[in-house]
């Protein structure tokens, strides 16, 4: 078994955390362009609590 170049470990790491970055930052943009569709989609209505009355 021969021993990798060092640069092989350190580049699969940077890809890895970089391919994990770009992810989580993905993440937030599609969750924040959801949140702004749904705002479009449907106007904000007055939030009315159901009430249950315990018998």
């Amino acid at each position: 078994m021969t021993r990798q170049p060092r640069w092989k470990h350190t580049a699969a790491a940077l890809d890895h955390a970089t391919l994990r970055a770009l992810v989580d930052a993905l993440h937030a943009v599609t969750d924040l362009l959801n949140a702004g569709a749904r705002e479009q989609a449907e106007p904000p209505r007055p939030q009315r609590q159901k009430q249950r009355r315990a018998r």
